[in-house]
């Protein structure tokens, strides 16, 4: 199972890009803790070390609101699905954890903190940390907002429960590609992250029933000038880098503008979203903030967006259309089943792929087999020069065929196992679905 938590990284829906190494830009290093601090340290667990023990249980938060609950329920079910397809899936509430330990199953892996999880709201009192709604408080440090991220390998307490992996966000659930590249190249004990990836890292002092965290010195963070504007209904927070030429503001700001327009327009009215939009100087800047060279990439669960300023900026407005729709859809639609409709619906969105239109990329790409066959694992087998092209040119024939609140309701959500009763309830079906795909690709 060593290679199962470095495949996780490949099943979140955000656009990918080569990562730096762990530690680039960050005082301290990132990648400098020690994962052993002595003969007491009994666990020195970390998640790659966890995965390896063998079959785990998930167990999902179900105490948030039922956006919540249901976040997180699709959170687990698109890893179920794309890694792990006969893994037992339970609920909190299933956990009787008055009878201590062994209410628990086998190495179980958590979703959700205390706020939205009555596993771990009922063991907090022995945690050695809390973390509930905007706060997370860990030995001395205290951290708050609501776009932070936890993921942890809690040590066993004697008694009253056994190791567990932790996934746990401080906003509401905050779990939303919690497993992304940003967070999980770091195989710490301890990995506390925001929006820029790993804030803070460390590991377990454990002796006797006593557990303390030995944390590192906190990654580099810099200061940031916020222009703030409703856009389509959406509060958005552009945010500059505070050394960069404010001259460059106004025309990203407009170009990005531009691209969330077009995300509203796509997908539809809503209410009470928001945005974070880190315009970076250049390339080598957010490579250096963010650990992440790419154009863009979004962070779900902070509801952040990263760009670097762009010479173009109808380049710029397709890639905030692209990369807005992973950070505006969490808040409207349920969770995609699979990388092919959450990199579907972005292509879709943005009109194109690589500053190509979709009109253009159907007489390009070719097929790579049936639609259940991409909502598996094979999707990210494929060049993501090819799948992307094929998620947005299925979800432009998908509007056009049955409708997008079929998609939204129906479609979007589904694995490869509830295909087929996913495109019954949208009213077509499997074949069907199928044939318009190889039709509208090249032979």
């Amino acid at each position: 199972m060593i290679r199962l938590v470095l495949a996780l990284s490949l099943v979140a829906c955000g656009s990918k890009s080569e990562d730096a190494p762990v530690g680039s830009g960050s005082e301290g290093g990132l990648g400098g803790v020690s994962l052993s601090t002595g003969s007491e340290n009994r666990t020195a667990a970390t998640p790659r070390g966890f995965w390896n023990r063998g079959v785990p249980t998930f167990i999902v938060g179900t105490t948030g609101d039922d956006a919540s609950d249901r976040e997180i329920v699709g959170q687990v079910d698109l890893v179920r699905a794309q890694l792990l397809p006969n893994v037992k899936r339970i609920a909190d509430t299933e956990i009787e954890t008055t009878m201590g330990a062994a209410a628990w199953p086998t190495n179980p892996i958590v979703y959700g903190g205390a706020h939205v999880n009555s596993a771990i709201a009922a063991i907090s009192s022995d945690l050695p940390f809390t973390i509930t709604a905007g706060k997370i408080t860990i030995g001395d440090r205290i951290l708050e907002g609501e776009g932070l991220a936890l993921i942890t390998v809690i040590p066993a307490r004697a008694g009253k429960f056994p190791d567990i992996l932790l996934f746990a966000g401080t906003g509401t659930p905050g779990v939303r590609e919690i497993n992304s590249p940003q967070v999980v190249r770091v195989d710490a004990p301890i990995v506390i992250a925001d929006a820029f990836g790993p804030l803070v890292v460390g590991a377990w002092k454990v002796e006797g029933d006593r557990v303390t965290p030995q944390l590192e010195k906190q990654s580099r963070r810099v200061d940031w000038r916020e222009t703030k504007k409703t856009v389509a209904d959406v509060d958005v927070a552009f945010r500059f880098y505070d050394k960069a030429d404010a001259a460059a503001d106004q025309p990203a700001i407009d170009a990005a503008t531009r691209g969330i327009e077009t995300v509203m327009r796509k997908l539809g009215e809503a209410k009470n979203l928001s945005i974070a939009v880190y315009v970076h100087p250049d390339q080598k800047s957010k490579q250096t903030l963010t650990g992440n060279g790419g154009a863009g990439h979004a962070i779900a669960f902070a509801k952040t967006l990263h760009v670097f300023n762009m010479p173009r900026a109808d380049a710029l407005e397709a890639l905030v259309a692209h990369e807005g729709t992973h950070v505006i859809t969490p808040q409207m639609w349920p969770s995609p089943g699979s990388p092919l409709f959450g990199e579907g619906l972005a292509v879709w969105v943005a009109g194109g792929y690589a500053e190509t239109p979709l009109a253009e990329l159907r007489k390009t790409t070719k097929g790579q087999g049936t639609v259940k066959e991409l909502l598996g694992p094979k999707f990210r087998q494929i060049r993501e020069q090819e799948s992307y092209p094929i998620g947005g040119i299925l979800v432009e024939i998908l509007v056009e065929k049955v409708g997008l609140a079929n998609i939204r309701d129906h479609l979007y959500g589904a694995t490869a196992a509830t295909w087929d009763d996913a495109c019954k309830r949208a009213g077509t079906n499997a074949a069907a679905i199928d044939d318009a795909l190889a039709t509208a690709l090249a032979r």
